[in-house]
Parts: structure tokens; C-alpha cells; sequence
């Protein structure tokens, strides 16, 4: 008859120290994801309770570049002048500009 060795003390601590390694980071990333966007220069948001009120910081050394935005019923409007706006995003077109000869929109059939 085979002998099993039944002294196994200390195997336990193994799976019970890589569980504290992951949760704690798990903590470390969730911490630093948390706490990495607080800078001056970000655009944060202020909700005055009807959530229609945003704040936009201009950058790190200069408080007059700040602007609060407040949606007056059927417009925004802003308590100062507003900051230009760079020119919005350009993306190259899927097609061939020159052979298209209409446009088909949502809710229209071909023909």
C-alpha cells in the first residue's frame, strides 16, 4: 500500500496571496484612472441640478479664459466670450467624389 504524504502546511498561503496581489492592483489602476484627469486644463462639467451647466478651464496659468456655459431655454450661452474653435475634424471619403450622382438618405428607396 502506497503512503500519501498528508503534511501540505503552507500551500494554502499561495492562493490567498495572489488574490491580495490582484485586488490590491486592481486598487492601484482604479485609483490612479480616478484621480489622472484632475488637471487644469481639462474641460469639467458642473451640474447645477438640471444638469445643463458646463465649465470650460482654458490653460494652467490664465483664470480669464474661463468660461461657463448655461442653456438659456433655447440656446447656450456663455458669461464671456467664447473660445475659438479649431476647425473640426476631417475625414478622407469612402467613395469616389466624382462618380457619385445622388444621395440616398435614411428612409428613401433606390430607384
Amino acid at each position: 500500500m502506497k503512503s500519501y504524504i498528508t503534511n501540505q502546511k503552507g500551500f494554502h498561503i499561495l492562493p490567498i496571496a495572489l488574490v491580495i496581489i490582484v485586488v490590491g492592483v486592481m486598487g492601484l489602476v482604479g485609483y490612479k484612472v480616478m484621480n489622472g484627469n484632475n488637471k487644469k486644463d481639462d474641460v469639467k462639467s458642473q451640474n447645477d441640478g438640471s444638469g445643463n451647466t458646463q465649465t470650460i478651464s482654458g490653460d494652467k496659468n490664465s483664470e480669464s479664459n474661463e468660461v461657463t456655459w448655461a442653456w438659456g431655454g433655447d440656446k447656450w450661452l456663455a458669461s464671456g466670450t467664447a473660445p475659438d474653435c479649431k476647425d473640426g475634424p476631417v475625414f478622407a471619403s469612402p467613395v469616389d467624389e466624382t462618380k457619385v450622382t445622388s444621395v440616398l438618405y435614411p428612409g428613401q428607396t433606390r430607384g
